[in-house]
């Protein structure tokens, strides 16, 4: 099974530390599938087009982390359409 056929309702709390390139696909996954109280903690490399809640660390060992809610509001309708 790959990483994109899991389902990811029923978790609250996502760690990812993948390529730049994976990063965009996960984003409407995640938009898609994670509850309103989840947060997800990226290291290395930020996502691409959200707004971490909180930065931590400098350099290789700084860390993003996203409150799904907050990015939620902060997208538009249509752009939460999107087909994952």
């Amino acid at each position: 099974m790959s990483s994109m056929q899991v389902r990811l309702h029923d978790y609250n709390s996502i760690s990812i530390f993948l390529a730049p390139s994976v990063l965009t696909l996960l984003e409407n996954k995640m938009l898609a599938e994670l509850p309103n109280d989840a947060r997800v903690v990226t290291g290395r490399f930020p996502l691409p087009t959200w707004v971490p809640s909180d930065i931590i660390g400098e350099g290789i060992d700084r860390a993003w982390a996203y409150d799904i809610r907050t990015v939620r509001q902060a997208v538009t309708p249509k752009e939460q359409g999107t087909e994952v």
